[in-house]
């Protein structure tokens, strides 16, 4: 009995896992892959079972949304996000640790390099970011009767998705970045209900 609702409860982990693959690869073979893990999972231990799936899955997942065309253009314009998001963690970690020789190092990179680095961190991530909205539009003008506030269509995008509300964010948070700290500071001291107020302080003072 143990070993069954153990079974069960893998399965359903397994089964979310599935949903980090490309819509298309799980359409064509997802039913097989769940039939394989109920397999493995009747002839082996479960640690082994486990072990085998893990290795497999970091491996496939990458490999099959580079074999999808659409799950391929999200990857590319994700590594358009990287610049602004190293740029972000490090001054992130100064303000949270304090300045340190790496982080100084960096900073000091950019400064020196200004245009490029303006280019790599600004107008890189809003290029991805209408890269992955044309996709997205290339992707629902292939569909007939799509409804995108379906559960369907949410599965079947999902990595397009979060990427390109990621984007969004990045997108929005460039030019107001400078308010972001005083927001978050006055928020936590006067209290979220006090939000338009807020806004209207960090809009005129920043």
């Amino acid at each position: 009995m143990e070993r069954t609702e153990t079974s069960s409860r893998s399965l359903s982990v397994y089964k979310l896992l599935l949903l980090f693959y490309p819509y298309q690869y799980i359409e064509r073979h997802g039913a097989e892959m769940i039939q394989n893990f109920e397999d493995l999972q009747r002839e082996y231990p479960l640690v082994a079972v486990w072990l085998l799936i893990i290795s497999d899955f970091i491996i496939s997942v990458p490999r099959e949304h580079m074999n999808e065309s659409t799950s391929r253009i999200a990857c590319i314009s994700f590594l358009t996000y990287i610049p602004f998001l190293t740029l972000f963690a490090f001054g992130a970690s100064g303000q949270i640790f304090g300045a340190y020789p790496l982080q100084r190092a960096f900073m000091a990179l950019v400064e020196a390099h200004v245009r490029v680095a303006f280019a790599l961190i600004f107008v890189l991530p809003g290029f991805g970011f209408v890269l992955m909205l044309g996709a997205l539009i290339a992707d629902l003008s292939k569909q007939k009767n799509w409804n995108p506030f379906s559960f369907a269509f949410l599965r079947r995008n999902i990595l397009i998705l979060i990427l390109a509300a990621l984007g969004f964010g990045i997108v929005l948070f460039l030019p107001a970045h400078d308010m972001v700290p005083c927001y978050l500071t006055r928020v936590f001291s006067e209290g979220i209900q006090q939000t338009p107020t807020i806004l209207q302080y960090c809009r005129t003072h920043y």
